[in-house]
């Protein structure tokens, strides 16, 4: 963390508490946001549970790595077939671009197409950090959602981040519900799931509202089930 507020955690003692998280939970994919620097992802690396790949922006020779969304695969599991990153903004194909709200930080989408060893399944995953600046979350939807369809249309798909849109946003509803209310749309895993929990190693557990969420798990492209959501 490099500027942060000095009543949080330091990011050594951060670094433990998710260690305990990722063994306790045992997650075949991970993502990710708001890391800073490559150290950050090697740190996470060292105490997942176990041998993962990590997808991050590494940069240019223009322009520094940005690992803001970060995901990670168990290469144990699956192999990659293809990655990439889109910027949230105008011109998503141009790295290190804003462009969607006044004052904007630089956002984006990482993602992988992975196969399944076991089976040769193909999978979509992506993990992404949209601004928090209005009105990037409603911008940034329409092109999650452009960005995302072609690979639904092709095998399932999980689209997980910090949206920075609570369930009754503009955003959320453009995500879950389509352009203007058509068209390709977004299913929210907690709408799917068959029970709810809150599950933390912070003491004491911290107040957790599920309608305000900002973090999302969605899925689309197969006929998902859920058997439980779990906020950490």
């Amino acid at each position: 963390c490099f500027i942060c507020d000095p009543t949080y955690d330091p990011w050594q003692e951060r670094l433990e508490a998710f260690r305990d998280l990722f063994a306790r939970h045992d997650p075949d994919l991970i993502g990710l946001q708001e890391l800073f620097l490559p150290a950050d992802v090697d740190e996470i690396l060292a105490r997942l549970p176990h041998p993962y790949a990590a997808l991050s922006y590494q940069g240019s020779e223009e322009f520094n790595p940005y690992p803001d969304a970060t995901l990670f695969y168990r290469t144990d599991l699956f192999e990659e077939v293809e990655h990439g990153y889109y910027w949230l903004s105008p011109t998503p194909d141009d790295p290190m671009t804003t462009g969607f709200a006044p004052s904007q930080l630089v956002r984006l989408v990482a993602w992988v197409h992975l196969r399944r060893l076991a089976d040769g399944q193909a999978l979509f995953f992506s993990t992404m950090h949209v601004d928090n600046n209005t009105p990037s979350q409603e911008l940034s939807a329409p092109l999650i959602l452009a960005r995302t369809e072609p690979w639904a249309a092709k095998m399932p798909v999980i689209v997980t981040g910090d949206f920075n849109s609570k369930t009754t946003s503009t955003a959320y509803g453009i995500l879950t519900a389509g352009v203007d209310g058509q068209g390709f749309r977004l299913t929210d895993a907690y709408d799917l799931a068959a029970s709810h929990v809150v599950d933390t190693n912070q003491e004491p557990a911290p107040v957790y509202d599920a309608p305000s969420r900002i973090d999302h798990i969605f899925v689309q492209g197969a006929d998902w089930t859920c058997s439980q959501w779990t906020v950490c």
